[in-house]
Formats: C-alpha cells, sequence, structure tokens
C-alpha cells in the first residue's frame, strides 16, 4: 500500500518527530525563546490548527488534483482505490490500495520497472502557502492493513525527478507477554486508542504532559 502525503517499528536512535512547533521554539538555560521574525508564521499555525477538519480540508491542496497519472499495472487507477487521510504535518494525503472490507488489495505477479504502481503527480509548487519550508511529495510504502506514520517513515520527492522504487518484504513475528518481547498487537490491544508504536509514544508524551503541565501540543496528534 502506497501513502502520499505513514507501519514498522521505530528503530533505535531514530528521531520521533513532533510538529511544526519544533522550529518555532528553542530551549536555552530551560527557558523558551523564539525569534521575532517566527511569530508571524507561529500565528498562522495555531490559527490552522484551530480549525475544524472540514475546513482544512477545503483549505489544502486537493489529493485528486495532485494524481496527473495514476496506472497499476496496464490499468488506470479508480478513485475507489484511494482513501482521503488528513495529517497535521503533511495536510491532506492519500492511501492508495488499502485494505478495506468492501475492496480487496490490488496485486501483480511480475516485476520490473512499469509493473506496479507509476505515479505522475502535478505538484503545483507555485501554490503553495508562503510559510511552507519545502516542496514536493512524501510517500509512505506500507501494509495494507497499517496506519501510514509519513512522519516517522517514508521518503521526499522534489518536482522535477523521477525515483524507482523497488520493495523486498521481510516479515518477523514478536511474541507478547510472558515472553521477553513483550510486544503489544496495536490492531487488537483495546486498552489504548494508538495504532502503532510511534503513535503509542506521541501519546505517552502528551499523557506526560499534561500531567506536568496542564497542556498538550495539538499539532502532533490528530
Amino acid at each position: 500500500m502506497l501513502a502520499i502525503g505513514r507501519n514498522a517499528p521505530l528503530e533505535y536512535g531514530i528521531p520521533l518527530l513532533m510538529s511544526e512547533r519544533r522550529s518555532l521554539f528553542s530551549c536555552k538555560d530551560g527557558r523558551i525563546s523564539s525569534h521575532n521574525e517566527d511569530n508571524c508564521l507561529r500565528r498562522a499555525l495555531m490559527e490552522y490548527y484551530g480549525k475544524s477538519a472540514k475546513y482544512s480540508y477545503n483549505h489544502r491542496y486537493k489529493p485528486i488534483q495532485m494524481m496527473k497519472k495514476c496506472v497499476f499495472g496496464d490499468k488506470l487507477c479508480s478513485e475507489n482505490d484511494t482513501v482521503l487521510f488528513q495529517n497535521f504535518r503533511y495536510g491532506n494525503c492519500i492511501t492508495f490500495n488499502k485494505r478495506r472490507k468492501d475492496i480487496h488489495p490490488l496485486t501483480t505477479a511480475t516485476t520490473g520497472p512499469g509493473t506496479g504502481l507509476v505515479l505522475e503527480p502535478f505538484l503545483n509548487y507555485e501554490a503553495y502557502w508562503e510559510y511552507t519550508e519545502a516542496m514536493g511529495m512524501r510517500v509512505v510504502i506500507h501494509d495494507p492493513e497499517a496506519t501510514p506514520s509519513p512522519e516517522d517513515e517514508g521518503f521526499n520527492v522534489s518536482p522535477g525527478f523521477e525515483k524507482l522504487v523497488s520493495l523486498k518484504k521481510t516479515v518477523s513475528h514478536r511474541l507478547p507477554a510472558p515472553f521477553k518481547d513483550k510486544c503489544v498487537n496495536y490492531q487488537t490491544n483495546e486498552a489504548s486508542s494508538a495504532s502503532n508504536k510511534n503513535e503509542c509514544i506521541r501519546v505517552c508524551i502528551q499523557t506526560e504532559n499534561y500531567a506536568k503541565y496542564g497542556c498538550t501540543d495539538q499539532t502532533s496528534l490528530e
């Protein structure tokens, strides 16, 4: 499955991105400081994050507008093959070939260039928001049943470049408690709303922030 805008476990040593606020604040001697030139961006982000999901969808770049060409195998992609989801960091995103109850995921029995998914996006970078730090797309390849996490996985595609991606799948089954790994199956874990390890970490951070400081970062979780 492809998510455009991302679940493998977070490997040790890989940073966990929190939100756009990371570029607006810095800490020195335990105090938070900000630069005057960031004030406009900070106010704009906070106003934008305070809007409803419907407002965000209507005022962000529409995913269907990004797809200039989409082919899987020898057939054109259908709108039924895509699912929309919103991400605070990357905006409106498309999940292609997500496993759903009424639709079976697309498959291919051949390998090589042009035999899988071929996308030709229309990025229209001239229409980007003035505060956008980068141009291009974020692409995440993941299991059809997984929830995409573009903050922690995936790669960027810049305008004007072609990128070829090949895959090799490795499956590992880890055991829950009382075995040594003590792994959690987030799909069947009713005790937590998190759908993967990275989301669980963010929930823990938010819970600790609220317990200690009485506030949370609304931009780090949807």
